[in-house]
């Protein structure tokens, strides 16, 4: 992994845009990126950009709280500037599946009153990256450069104080178990045993054979219930049968109406006076109009005839009328003109005339009161007296039925079949009260063993899930004992690798002629002994500030080589507590071959024009840095060879 590219805007000191170039010259054997400045000149604040582009809130701590962080972003943002807003933008490069793949993440945040809004862009050779969703990037990031390894390549010279005191041993076992994978194997370890305690079938034990012992019991206690219903239904359609007989024999002999003569003839009498009051309508409908309708054809040539007029109504009764009122008008005493005896004349003449008409029928009535009777006769009487017959028919065959009956009667028989009835319809109901209470107990047990079929099946499925949980659990055990074998054996090999690297690399920087010929690491605390020449163990006491400089850096530059990833080295004033000699063997032969890439980030005071000229054939690109302005903004330099500009 190269670093291409820091860009600061607005961050901390370092006020506007200032860009950085990061590109080391490995292939000239020019891996060094230096940066220098006196104190207070923003490099911590370089090395804070680089881990709050890679990783964000982690940068401050694991456990940091969302609230901190928005505090420190705050903080962070240049106090000239314009707006309240800053960002880090961190390109760069890494091998994958033997291709360089470039990346660059981008963090900005501004202040909205006392909170802040933050954003990322991850780009993947000049792309968003799309293929993962934007909340897993840094997620994303951390497993590119997990950040619990990269402080064994971002570091500070206080990092390597804790380190030569001894009072980092916590910090530095995580970083080294991290670093050796075995953090990983001691987080299955534990998700094992969490998995295993969630797995335990202990309480899950369910009694399998009482619910066979019970779905067996009830099973063959509904084939006899089922049997005893079976006897009850053939009881009942027994019955049915002999009541079918009795009630037969019982209509025979008459029915229920046998059974009250009195009740029979009063019946009788009933319909013989209905017959008479028949007999009697009829009659009177015989006795009138009712006979003219058998001759139907006769009715009707004279309703036509009286249609077309030329009939004699009623002469006498007019002539009668014309005598009263001639009567009449003369013994009235009127001032009005009354009728004169030639009036009268005329009209009996008119009516003489009019009577003496040829082919003209004598009426008795009106020829319209003439055509309702014939109406009447074809409309009302003819349907009256068709109702009339139809139910004398009926009565007179009602009648004869009950006059049998009464010959027939018998009510000692009728009484003995109705008792024969009787005890058939009492035997029928026995046998359905008996079929209701078996087909209720037989509804019962069947919902019984449908429970109990459930109950076998979760219990089998308990079981199943039992001895699988068991099996898991065998597994599980087999897998902490492979993972904590694996562990020893990688430990070992690991902590073996460790010691030899860093002899090598103690005894490359020490320049006192007391050397090492090994170490011993302690696997559980990571201890560590130095055993010198004479396999005499040197205590870390025993050592110079200088040499316990020298142990912590010998100690970092091993497991950089141990952990077998290549990642670049930012260093922060690595210089402060060494002596002349010591750094001269620092800047000689550790800077040069401890990484592809290495940031050295000093101070002018550290280093001096000889260790300068020291370290300048390796030197790729070298950047002065200060502030300005009241001490409120950093200004950077970039001197390239023969190129110098600034920013």
């Amino acid at each position: 992994m190269i670093l291409k590219e820091l860009t600061l805007c607005n961050f901390g000191l370092y006020g506007g845009e200032n860009r950085f170039e990061l590109s080391p010259a490995s292939n000239e054997g020019r891996p060094v990126i230096l940066v220098r400045g006196h104190n207070g000149g923003g490099k911590t604040t370089f090395l804070e950009a680089v881990r709050l582009a890679l990783y964000g809130k982690r940068a401050l701590g694991v456990r940091v709280a969302r609230s901190d962080y928005e505090t420190y972003l705050l903080r962070r943002i240049n106090a000239l500037a314009a707006e309240r807003s800053a960002f880090v933008v961190l390109t760069f490069t890494r091998n994958e599946e033997g291709y360089p793949v470039e990346y660059e993440v981008r963090r900005a945040w501004a202040a909205r009153g006392t909170s802040v809004i933050e954003s990322i862009e991850l780009k993947r050779n000049g792309a968003l990256i799309e293929d993962i969703p934007p909340e897993d990037w840094d997620h994303y990031l951390e497993d590119m450069i997990p950040s619990g390894i990269s402080q064994l390549f971002f570091f500070d010279g206080e990092k390597i104080q804790d380190i030569a005191d001894g009072s980092s041993t916590d910090g530095l076992r995580d970083a080294i178990r991290s670093l050796l994978g075995l953090d990983l194997i001691g987080q299955l370890r534990s998700d094992l045993t969490v998995y295993m305690s969630r797995r335990n079938p202990s309480g899950s034990v369910v009694d399998l054979e009482s619910i066979e012992r019970d779905l067996s019991g009830a099973k063959a206690d509904l084939v006899l219930l089922e049997e005893d219903a079976a006897q009850v239904r053939a009881d009942r359609e027994k019955a049915d049968r002999q009541i079918a007989k009795a009630q037969k024999a019982f209509d025979a002999e008459g029915g229920a109406a046998a059974l009250d003569r009195t009740a029979l003839r009063q019946t009788l009498n009933e319909v013989e006076k209905r017959i008479d009051w028949l007999q009697g309508d009829l009659r009177r409908l015989a006795e009138g109009p009712l006979p003219l309708g058998l001759a139907s054809a006769l009715l009707g040539r004279l309703s036509e005839k009286l249609g077309e007029g030329g009939f004699i109504v009623g002469n006498a009764a007019i002539r009668d009328f014309l005598d009263a009122f001639e009567s009449g008008d003369k013994a009235m005493t009127s001032n009005r003109v009354a009728w004169t005896s030639s009036h009268f004349s005329e009209l009996r003449a008119f009516l003489a005339k009019a009577t003496a008409q040829a082919s003209s029928i004598k009426l008795d009535a009106e020829p319209a009161w003439i055509k309702g009777r014939i109406g009447a006769v074809n409309q009302g009487l003819k349907t009256q007296a068709f109702d009339l017959g139809k139910e004398f028919d009926s009565a007179r065959l009602r009648q004869a039925k009950l006059k049998k009956q009464l010959r027939n009667l018998d009510e000692g028989a009728a009484n003995e079949t109705l008792e024969t009835l009787k005890s058939a319809e009492y035997e029928r109901g026995r046998a359905e009260a008996q079929l209701g209470e078996k087909e209720k107990a037989i509804s019962s047990l069947r919902y019984r063993i449908e429970q109990l079929e459930k109950h076998r099946d979760q219990a089998l499925e308990v079981k199943f899930d039992a001895e699988l949980a068991l099996h898991k659990m065998e597994l599980g055990d087999r897998a902490r004992a492979a993972l904590a074998a694996y562990e020893v054996q990688v430990l070992e090999r690991r902590v073996t690798s460790l010691s030899e690297h860093f002899v090598s690399c103690f005894n490359g920087l020490i320049r006192k002629k007391r050397l090492l010929s090994s170490v011993r690491i302690d696997p559980d605390t990571f201890d560590i002994a130095l055993v010198g020449a004479d396999g005499v163990e040197i205590p870390k006491e025993a050592l110079s500030a200088g040499e316990r400089q020298i142990f912590a850096i010998s100690m970092l530059w091993a497991l950089g080589k141990t952990s077998g990833r290549d990642l670049p080295m930012i260093i922060d004033t690595p210089l402060s507590r060494l002596d002349r000699a010591h750094r001269r063997s620092l800047m000689s032969d550790y800077v040069p071959t401890a990484s592809q890439q290495i940031i050295l980030l000093c101070t002018d005071s550290e280093l001096t024009p000889d260790l300068d000229e020291l370290v300048s054939p390796f030197v790729a690109r070298r950047y002065e840095i200060g502030v300005v302005q009241g001490d409120l903004k950093t200004q950077v330099t970039a001197r390239l060879p023969e190129v110098i500009y600034a920013h």
